[in-house]
């Protein structure tokens, strides 16, 4: 669950993502936020298990968000399995993918930040590496 702007207001909406590990879906829930109330607003289903997101936050209006994910069904086979860092645009379309990492992403590891010094840099953990990305 956090916090991202998708759209060109000033209100930020609340996006939430539900993950079958097993069956290596997720489903994306996004919310308005009106009069404390939460009104859904849209819902997009991948077909990749989704282990951490993080808000690209080099604009502070329709926000594109990275995902760590697993591609490929891991009950199956490890060898079947490659795990990567995507980054969606607004509408959940995936416009870059990152090469096969080592090892299983932590669950919540992956972290951005955005400073005009240095720009925007990612950090994911995985169980076998850890990945500083400028």
């Amino acid at each position: 669950m956090t916090l991202i702007n998708l759209d060109s207001d000033t209100q930020q909406e609340l996006m939430c993502i539900n993950t079958d590990h097993y069956e290596n879906n997720s489903n994306i829930y996004t919310y308005e936020i009106a009069n404390l109330t939460l009104v859904e607003k849209d819902t997009r289903a991948i077909k990749r298990s989704i282990f951490g997101i993080a808000i690209d936050e080099t604009t502070s209006s329709n926000q594109g968000y990275f995902v760590a994910v697993q591609v490929g069904q891991a009950y199956y086979s490890e060898e079947d399995t490659d795990y990567h860092i995507e980054k969606h645009d607004v509408n959940s379309n995936v416009i870059w993918r990152s090469p096969s990492l080592i090892g299983e992403p932590s669950e919540q590891g992956l972290k951005a930040r955005y400073s005009t010094a240095k720009g925007l840099q990612l950090m994911l953990s995985t169980n076998k590496a850890m990945y500083l990305i400028h």
